[in-house]
C-alpha cells in the first residue's frame, strides 16, 4: 500500500472521527461555559490514536451494512467485507473510505463505539432548601450526563457524593430525592426522583433531538434541581427528619405516668422535688380550665421542650453551687436526660444501634475519577460526632410523672372533686390532653 493511500485512509479516518465527536463536544462547551470548565469533565470516549487503531484492524462488515454502500459488488463484497481497510487493495480503499461519511456507517461506529460518553459536574458545595425555608448543606456531590455520539441526552442524569457528615451517611441522605447511598459499591451513580418538575421535558426533548438551547435549559434546571427539596413531591429523605431514620420513635402525646423514670442514686428523691418546687414557681406553665377541671395549656412538644431546659437550668445551677455532684455525663448515661430529635409533634430518641466505627471502612473508597483524579469518600466528622440536629431533654416519662401529679394537686384542690380513670389513661372528666 503506497504512502499516498495511508495518508488518504488515516486523513479519512480523522474525519470520520471529528464528525464522531463534533455534537459531544459542542454539549461539553455549553456545560463548561455554564457550569465552569473547572467543574465539568468529559469521559468514556476513545482518543483519535485508540480509533485510528481500531479502524486499521476492523473486518469492514462491523461498520459496513452492505455492499452497495462502499459501491461493491456481490463478489467483491464477499471477498473484502472480512479485511481491515489497510488490507485492502488500492482500487478498493477509495470506495470505502468514501463510504465512511455516509450516516449509515457514523450510526452503526457511533452506536457500538461512541455512545459511553458522560459528562460529570462537580458542585462543591449545595445547600437544599425545602418550602418551610430548612435547609442541609451538601458538599462534593456529583452529576452524571449520559451524551450520545449524535448529542442526545442518553436517558436522564444520576448523583453521587463523595463527602459526608456522620448524621447523613447514618440517614442514607444523598439527596433528598436519592433513595439511599450506594455502600457496596460507592462508584454507582444513583438515579433521582424528579417528580412532576420541568426537567422532565426538557429531557425528554434532548432525549429525541439534539439541540443547544435545551441543551443550555437543561443545565439551567440542573443547577436549580440539585439545591431543592421538594416537600410536596415526597422526597425520599425528608432533610427535617435526618437522623430519626436509625431512632426509636418516643412519645407523641400526653401520657399519665405514676412513676418517674430516674436513679436516685444519680438524683436523690430529695432534689427531685426540688427542682418540681423551682419549675412550678418559675411560672411558666399554661392551663387550661374546661369543664369544671384544669388541663395543661400547651402542646406536648412546648411542654417537653419548657420543663427540659428549666431543669438544664436548674441542675447548672445546683452544680455551680456545688449542691449536686452528679455530671451531666452522668444524667445522660442513666437516662434522666436523653439525646432525641424532635420533628412533626413526635420525638425519636437515639438508639445507639450504629457503631461509628463501622462507617469508618468506607473512607477512601473510590466514588469516581474527574480530570484524571481518584475522587474517593470522606465523612468529615467521623472523629469528633457532631450531634447534628439533635435536643437534649428531661426523661419524658419523669416529664410526665412531674405534670401529672402537678394536675392531679391543682385538680383536687380547684377543680371537681371526681376524676374517671381507665386503666392508665386519664377519663373525660379531668382533662390533661
Amino acid at each position: 500500500m503506497s504512502g499516498e493511500t495511508i495518508k488518504l485512509i488515516e486523513e479519512k479516518i480523522e474525519e470520520l472521527y471529528n464528525s464522531l465527536m463534533d455534537k459531544p463536544l459542542r454539549v461539553l462547551g455549553i456545560f463548561n461555559d455554564f457550569f465552569g470548565e473547572d467543574k465539568v469533565d468529559m469521559q468514556g470516549y476513545w482518543s483519535l490514536d485508540k480509533f485510528k487503531s481500531w479502524m486499521n484492524i476492523e473486518p469492514l462488515f462491523t461498520y459496513t451494512p452492505n455492499n452497495n454502500i462502499v459501491s461493491m459488488n456481490s463478489n467483491d463484497w464477499s471477498m473484502y467485507k472480512t479485511r481491515a481497510i489497510t488490507d485492502l487493495p488500492g482500487d478498493q480503499v477509495e470506495k470505502v473510505v468514501n463510504a465512511l461519511t455516509d450516516n449509515r456507517v457514523k450510526e452503526r461506529i457511533g452506536a457500538a463505539k461512541f455512545n459511553d460518553i458522560f459528562i460529570l459536574i462537580h458542585f462543591p458545595h449545595v445547600r437544599v432548601t425545602n418550602e418551610h425555608d430548612r435547609f442541609v448543606d451538601i458538599n462534593h456531590l456529583w452529576a452524571k450526563v449520559k451524551v450520545m455520539y449524535n448529542g442526545t441526552l442518553d436517558g436522564g442524569f444520576t448523583l453521587n457524593r463523595s463527602e459526608y457528615t456522620l448524621l447523613h451517611i447514618r440517614s442514607h441522605y444523598m439527596h433528598s430525592h436519592i433513595s439511599s447511598i450506594p455502600t457496596r459499591d460507592f462508584t454507582q451513580f444513583q438515579n433521582p426522583c424528579t417528580g412532576s418538575g420541568p426537567i422532565n421535558g426538557t429531557i425528554s426533548a434532548l432525549n429525541r433531538d439534539y439541540d443547544e438551547d435545551m441543551w443550555n435549559m437543561f443545565c439551567l434546571e440542573l443547577s436549580k434541581y440539585v439545591t431543592v427539596e421538594s416537600v410536596t413531591g415526597r422526597p425520599y429523605h425528608y432533610l427535617e427528619k435526618l437522623g430519626t431514620s436509625d431512632m426509636e420513635v418516643g412519645i407523641d402525646r400526653f401520657i399519665t405516668y405514676l412513676s418517674p423514670s430516674y436513679y436516685g442514686s444519680v438524683l436523690a428523691p430529695s432534689k427531685f422535688r426540688e427542682f418540681v418546687k423551682y419549675f412550678i414557681n418559675s411560672k411558666k406553665l399554661k392551663f387550661n380550665y374546661v369543664n369544671g377541671s384544669y388541663s395543661i395549656g400547651m402542646s406536648l412538644i412546648e411542654f417537653i421542650v419548657l420543663i427540659s431546659n428549666e431543669f438544664i437550668k436548674w441542675y447548672n445551677d445546683q452544680f455551680n453551687k456545688e449542691e449536686l455532684t452528679a455530671k451531666f455525663a452522668d444524667l445522660k448515661s442513666n437516662g434522666i436526660l436523653r439525646e432525641c430529635i424532635i420533628d412533626n409533634g413526635k420525638i425519636y430518641y437515639d438508639g445507639g444501634r450504629n457503631n461509628v466505627n463501622s462507617y469508618a471502612q468506607y473512607i477512601g473508597k473510590k466514588v469516581c475519577i474527574f480530570k484524571g483524579r481518584e475522587i474517593t469518600v470522606d465523612i468529615t466528622d467521623i472523629a469528633e460526632v457532631r450531634n447534628e440536629n439533635k435536643s437534649i431533654i428531661l426523661n419524658a416519662q419523669t416529664a410526665l410523672y412531674i405534670l401529672t401529679t402537678i394536675l392531679k394537686v391543682l385538680n383536687y384542690r380547684y377543680g371537681r372533686d371526681k376524676a374517671t380513670h381507665e386503666g392508665n389513661q386519664l377519663g373525660t372528666e379531668v382533662r390533661y390532653l
